[in-house]
């Protein structure tokens, strides 16, 4: 009986080792993404997250508005989550990566590089500056975007670009280190 036990131990902290792995590597994830990358069934992935979370060892960001719960690991500061947790969904990685290339960019810029709907980036432009993430400045008709913080950003992306990648942020990662 006592082997049984040490194996279901040493099962259940093998299974946390993997998701704190998973959680260091992409910080941010999503827990459908968990799910599809541990391999576990729901119920083992709630329960180990939950005693990941009630241990300190995980911080998860919920965003009830947009019903998101995203897991983090403890080293990364609420500033960094903040801004990754808007890098990791794509149409607002790709305006933050836009207007992070060019300094400050109008809203027709924007519209014209995303190829989105003019609603869609009036609403994404309007949730990010909520955030805090961009700022406006209006020059008669016209409203100028700039990121309230590009140095802490572009500190962001560089950080951790392996978790980030993709093609947009590969351009951006380039151009900075040819700087």
């Amino acid at each position: 009986m006592k082997a049984a036990g040490n194996l279901r131990g040493e099962l259940h902290e093998g299974r946390k080792t993997i998701l704190l792995s998973l959680i260091s590597n992409v910080p941010g994830i999503r827990y459908r993404e968990l799910l599809k990358l541990s391999g576990f069934s729901n119920g083992v992935l709630f329960y180990h997250l939950t005693g990941l979370e009630q241990g300190g060892l995980v911080r998860v960001q919920r965003k009830l508005a947009r019903k998101t719960t995203r897991y983090y690991p403890n080293n990364i500061s609420e500033i960094e989550s903040a801004i990754l947790s808007h890098l990791r969904h794509q149409p607002l990685k790709e305006i933050i990566l836009f207007i992070l290339e060019n300094r400050q960019c109008n809203f027709l810029d924007i519209v014209d590089y995303t190829g989105k709907a003019i609603s869609t980036i009036s609403s994404h432009l309007r949730y990010l500056k909520d955030e805090g993430i961009v700022s406006t400045k209006r020059s008669g008709q016209i409203f100028h975007y700039s990121l309230s913080n590009p140095e802490l950003i572009a500190d962001v992306v560089s950080k951790y670009k392996m978790s980030l990648i993709d093609k947009s942020t590969n351009n951006f990662i380039d151009m900075m280190d040819e700087l």
